[in-house]
């Protein structure tokens, strides 16, 4: 789904990461989201991930996002790629990630 909805959507950035959801921190699982700058008031900005999973249309900003999942983002645990790159990824191996995520689970 955060594939196809990259595809449509100027500027956005797919993100693959590692999350856990809930209680359960040590139950951690990858995921597909969109991040999009949006302009709040001129000159105001701020980062709202987009995320249509399992039926739902959650939007919200992106610090409350990953505080929730348990984000980190750094190598291995998250990556993000321009519509293009995606493209290109997706091409390239055949399927729609993720990609580039260190999972030892």
């Amino acid at each position: 789904m955060a594939f196809r909805l990259v595809m449509d959507m100027e500027g956005a950035t797919l993100v693959h990461g590692e999350v856990s959801h809930g209680d359960f921190p040590e139950l951690r699982f990858t995921h597909a989201w969109i991040e999009q700058q949006v302009e709040l008031l001129p000159g105001i900005r701020m980062t709202l991930v987009i995320d249509r999973s399992n039926g739902r249309n959650v939007q919200i900003p992106k610090e409350l996002y990953y505080l929730f999942g348990r984000i980190v983002d750094e190598p291995g645990k998250l990556a993000r790629y321009t519509r293009d790159q995606a493209r290109r990824m997706a091409f390239e191996t055949g399927h729609y990630g993720p990609w580039d995520l260190d999972n030892d689970f």
